[in-house]
């Protein structure tokens, strides 16, 4: 989980599949649910809700198979993020994320995004400052053009769209 929240998505990935792959031969079936849910997020992470989908429909039904039910509040909202019925910061940043290295429809999937959250005062910043990055303004200075961001935020976004 560090390795995704510090947008190290590869490595990520392959501890993922990695602990997956072992809760499979095992048959921990909760931790194979867990593992699911985790990739699924970081497919959403990577600007890729078509591959997320499927691991959080599986591990919505592994969490409910063994009863554990408090599991399904967190999986329903990334399900429902990877459907597009809800928006956060990681959808956007997912596809800035896939632009930034070559996908050319995530790209225009992600000024669409900007376009439209412009006229939100909560998005307007972040819009802006994304709408620089998608025209090949490299992440730091189109941060700096915004002061009113937190360093927080700034980190924040500064390791999600610079993660190899």
């Amino acid at each position: 989980d560090l390795l995704r929240t510090r947008g190290q998505y590869d490595e990520a990935e392959r501890l993922y599949r990695a602990g997956l792959a072992t809760c499979q031969q095992i048959l921990d079936r909760q931790g194979i649910a867990v593992f699911q849910m985790r990739l699924g997020n970081l497919a959403l992470r990577r600007g890729r809700p078509q591959d997320a989908l499927p691991l959080l429909d599986a591990a919505r039904a592994g969490f409910t198979a063994i009863g554990l039910l408090n599991w399904l509040p967190g999986v329903e909202a990334l399900q429902a993020c990877a459907r597009g019925e809800t928006f956060t910061l990681d959808d956007l940043l997912g596809p800035v994320w896939a632009a930034r290295h070559g996908d050319r429809a995530a790209g225009e999937r992600a000024a669409a995004i900007c376009t439209d959250i412009l006229t939100m005062p909560d998005w307007e910043a972040l819009a802006r400052i994304l709408q620089r990055m998608l025209a090949g303004e490299e992440p730091a200075a189109a941060l700096a053009a915004a002061p009113e961001l937190s360093e927080a935020d700034r980190t924040y976004l500064l390791t999600a769209l610079l993660a190899e």
